[in-house]
């Protein structure tokens, strides 16, 4: 009996959660599609033409088909009105521009070359401001020039990395099937001072790209074939069950780096109310870009951090209403105020109830 008492208590049993299967299936999927299609250029193992079309069309429907259906999960396990239109805005980006515009479709659609380029940007699109793009379409190099070193960070400066979780081609997949698993992230300050990795990884493709208009391609190869495929597409992805969805985005991603050191300094901010929090730590676990928003909360601290996307997860799941999009004015307005506070007057401002994973 004694023995009995002192005995290690058992772990509860987890409980099988389809969705995450369903999504971890997926992700190899695609990884391995990835890997053969580019081992076999890298090796010259010439691939038989409708092996060839039909793995690149498996990589673009796969893609599309598990943005578009892990959204719709995201939705229902979420119930929270800024969730649903972000992954509404995903799942038409990806529809738009990865099936219409640059995808599968485009060839019967007759798509201009203009428009298969509109969503690329650079430092995360390589390819958008090389001499390569100048020579061949001079409209679509133009626009990468102006939409990746203008528009998107005037648009961080005011409304934060939105692009990251509403657009990006990464942000897709990361938040529907990477959703699943988010609360896996790599948390605590060690692993939040990996980030500036990002930095890194940004300050060598404006080196790649200098050089290539110097007339020197292998370095633009190479880091194609290091970073744009085995970082991004064989690490960023696989990692889904084991890291989270957003392993790229946090340690790697330069543009993430470039967006995040203008959000920053611009206006966008996530508010937060010391006289409502009471450290539970929620919105830590939801975090998906391992930032420590307890401890801004705790201190009443605006959090402006550069790793932050603005998915509003640590606001929805916030018990006591602590954080908000918006200034709290006062502290009694703050006590006061019911979670009207925390979203634009179009999303329902419910507090959300994910499914614990």
């Amino acid at each position: 009996m004694q023995q009995a008492c002192l005995a290690r208590p058992r772990r509860a049993r987890r409980r099988f959660d389809a969705a995450q299967w369903a999504a971890a299936v997926v992700v190899i999927a695609l990884v391995a599609l990835f890997a053969v299609r580019r081992f076999a250029d890298v090796f010259g193992y010439q691939l038989s033409p409708r092996t060839d079309r039909w793995s690149g069309l498996a990589i673009w429907w796969i893609y599309w088909g598990s943005v578009v259906l892990f959204g719709l999960v995201v939705i229902a396990r979420w119930r929270n009105t800024y969730f649903r239109w972000r992954t509404l805005s995903v799942i038409a980006s990806q529809t738009l521009f990865g099936i219409l515009l640059a995808g599968p479709l485009a060839p019967s659609l007759r798509v201009p070359d203009f428009a298969r380029h509109i969503h690329l940007t650079w430092p995360l699109h390589m390819s958008v401001i090389t001499p390569y793009a100048q020579r061949h379409d001079l409209p679509a190099f133009v626009y990468g020039v102006i939409i990746s070193l203008i528009a998107w960070p005037i648009l961080a400066h005011f409304i934060g990395m939105r692009y990251c979780s509403w657009f990006c081609f990464c942000g897709n997949l990361a938040e529907t099937a990477g959703d699943l698993y988010r609360v896996r992230g790599p948390k605590g300050p060690a692993r939040q001072s990996l980030d500036n990795v990002g930095y890194v990884v940004f300050g060598l493709a404006a080196l790649v790209t200098v050089l290539a208009w110097l007339h020197f391609d292998r370095p633009f190869q190479w880091y194609d074939f290091l970073v744009a495929f085995f970082v991004a597409d064989v690490v960023g992805i696989i990692t889904y069950p084991f890291l989270g969805s957003r392993v790229w985005c946090r340690f790697f991603c330069p543009l993430r780096a470039m967006l995040g050191w203008h959000s920053r300094r611009g206006r966008f901010a996530i508010y937060t109310s010391h006289h409502r929090c009471i450290e539970c730590g929620t919105c830590n676990r939801y975090c998906e870009m391992g930032i420590d928003v307890r401890m801004r909360a705790r201190e009443g601290i605006p959090l402006r951090d550069t790793e932050c996307v603005a998915c509003g997860a640590c606001i929805a799941v916030c018990p006591r209403y602590a954080l908000s999009f918006f200034p709290y004015p006062s502290a009694g307005e703050a006590m006061a105020a019911a979670n009207v506070r925390r979203f634009r007057v179009p999303f329902k401002r419910q507090l959300a109830t994910p499914r614990e994973r």
